[in-house]
């Protein structure tokens, strides 16, 4: 849509969002006037050795020890809470290595990872500090890999003046207003709206 030439040329002045929030009671408003949800992203980490058999796996470059090492230090990171401004996370989804198959030794392996943070600079410095871990182990254990990144989010910032207008107009017709303190841990594309627009 924000891509749309025909978008565009409306000359949009604010943008506002109604989300359903499961666990809240049927017609609150959720409001919050500064961050309301995380910035996320997801990583695709291809990894690359050789396959050998399983009997001589000294001939091949198997990459089992460096997705256990990458798995490690990627949760690591985000417990090393200093580093960072505030809430960052890093969720392992899935990992794929090899084949079912007892006579091999793979030399392949697929990591896929979600990225979160409360704040968009905490959001790049958690995928620098993960590249550069994943950098260092692939080159100690001889792998080539890529990285792609995927389904990236900003952190959604709210207009605090519009925040306002919403519970003035929430208060008047009579529902409750529930202030959010911290944001949501989930992502929500109705932040690249929010990056664009008040």
């Amino acid at each position: 849509v924000i891509s749309d030439p025909r978008f565009r040329e409306l000359n949009v002045n604010y943008v506002f969002a109604v989300h359903n929030l499961p666990g809240f009671r049927k017609g609150d408003i959720i409001l919050s006037e500064n961050t309301f949800a995380s910035a996320s992203g997801g990583i695709i980490l291809k990894l690359k050795g050789k396959t050998s058999h399983a009997a001589e796996p000294e001939y091949g470059i198997n990459p089992a020890s460096a997705v256990a090492e990458i798995i490690q230090n990627l949760t690591g990171i985000s417990y090393r809470k200093e580093q960072f401004h505030d809430f960052v996370l890093i969720t392992i989804i899935h990992i794929l290595l090899g084949k079912k198959a007892f006579g091999t030794s793979p030399g392949y392996a697929e990591l896929m990872a979600t990225f979160r943070s409360y704040r968009d600079d905490d959001m790049q410095l958690l995928v620098e500090k993960a590249v550069s871990e994943i950098s260092r182990i692939a080159g100690e254990e001889r792998l080539s890999y890529e990285i792609v990144r995927t389904e990236e989010f900003p952190a959604l910032h709210n207009n605090q003046k519009l925040v306002g207008l919403v519970r003035e107009v929430a208060e008047r017709l009579g529902y409750r207003v529930i202030e959010n303190t911290r944001p949501f841990r989930w992502s929500e594309d109705f932040a690249h709206f929010t990056a664009k627009y008040p």
